[in-house]
């Protein structure tokens, strides 16, 4: 699955305490630092600023490489015409000192996205503008170029993660932080657990069944494997109302058959997708994954 492109058509269809360096603010929930103008604030909602009249969403993906990654937008104008949205310009460029893509959306209210990376990381900026009038492409993507990235050497999972989870009684450890991820792994079995975190701004535009059907869509069109959906449903987590599917799936070159617990939720603060990839034939994987899902809680804005 092309994961950068995919998350950025997320965005579309789909109290915080920052901490200063300098003149750079730190974007919360990322290791991104940005001169702030007074004009903006912080979003309390998710990550990223706001005028009243701009909107910019961010996320971060670290441990991965620009150069490497910036082929999965080779075919985003016809992803974006398949969800209806004409991409009226695709372009690269340099976003101070990264190098970046520009795309230039025709939608109402107004879309402009910039991804752009470095060796290290890859992230994206969502321009949402409001009302167009008397507004200036240029002066903005200026100041946002004034963006730089220094990651930290804190425990991701205090320092990033919008949720708490409880992996620690039931035989899960955290093992990575990549691309805006967590990754847990089960001391007792082979089952991986990815817990993939966006901002709540997502829900304003899909469901979390819109967001789980785009990814099992996302998945069947991988040839190499046959998707079968066992079960699906409505499901609340956290306090909140999602969406639940079980599938399982075939690799076709050795017939080897696995499990793919999805659940997708959240509110205003964070939508979570929870990924739990096990063994389909033995049961235990999928009551793990159900056992784990009622440890989380979503942050609050004060937490």
């Amino acid at each position: 699955m092309r994961i950068f492109s995919f998350l950025l058509i997320l965005f579309c269809v789909t109290s915080t305490n920052a901490q200063s360096e300098g003149t750079a603010t730190q974007i919360p929930g990322t290791n991104f630092y940005l001169e702030i103008p007074e004009a903006y604030t912080l979003l309390a909602e998710s990550n990223g600023i706001t005028d009243g009249n701009v909107t910019v969403g961010m996320l971060e993906m670290a441990d991965v490489n620009y150069e490497n990654e910036k082929s999965d937008f080779d075919n985003i104008q016809s992803d974006y015409a398949a969800k209806g949205i004409e991409l009226k310009e695709k372009r690269a460029f340099k976003f101070g000192k990264y190098d970046a893509l520009f795309f230039d959306l025709a939608t109402t209210p107004k879309i402009y996205q910039v991804f752009f990376g470095a060796e290290n990381f890859c992230g994206f900026f969502n321009i949402i503008v409001n009302n167009e009038q008397d507004f200036e492409l240029a002066p903005l993507l200026k100041m946002l170029s004034s963006v730089s990235y220094r990651p930290s050497t804190l425990d991701p999972m205090e320092e990033h993660a919008l949720f708490t989870i409880g992996t620690e009684e039931q035989g899960w450890s955290f093992a990575n932080f990549s691309m805006n991820s967590f990754g847990f792994e089960h001391e007792g079995s082979e089952d991986m657990l990815l817990i993939m975190q966006l901002p709540g701004q997502v829900l304003l535009q899909a469901r979390p069944q819109d967001l789980l059907i785009e990814m099992r869509n996302k998945f069947r069109l991988n040839e190499e494997m046959t998707i079968k959906t066992m079960d699906e449903g409505t499901i609340t987590v956290a306090g909140e109302e999602g969406y639940f599917m079980e599938l399982e799936v075939t690799t076709k070159s050795d017939g080897d058959t696995g499990l793919l617990y999805l659940c997708c939720f959240g509110n205003k603060n964070a939508v979570l997708l929870f990924q739990g990839m096990g063994d389909a034939i033995d049961k235990s994987s999928l009551e793990r994954y159900k056992k784990l899902l009622p440890t989380i809680t979503i942050k609050g804005l004060s937490d």
